[in-house]
């Protein structure tokens, strides 16, 4: 794995799992802290296709076309 695209993976993986970690259901106290981890881990796998990173150093995030 190169070095651009594993700072993305944990940007990327730092952002999901703050919103894992905020959000109503999942942040409660009830939801095991191993379950919100893994969850956000797979979250990440699954979205990382999904993100371009670029041979110049910068990424593209996801891009809608209108």
């Amino acid at each position: 794995m190169e070095l651009q695209t594993t700072i993305v993976f944990l940007l990327a993986l730092t952002r999901i799992t703050a919103a894992i970690l905020t959000a109503p259901v999942l942040g409660n106290r009830s939801v095991p802290l191993r379950f919100r981890l893994v969850l956000a881990i797979l979250l990440t796998c699954t979205a990382m296709p999904l993100i371009q990173v670029d041979s110049m150093g910068g990424f593209q995030g996801w891009t809608t076309s209108m």
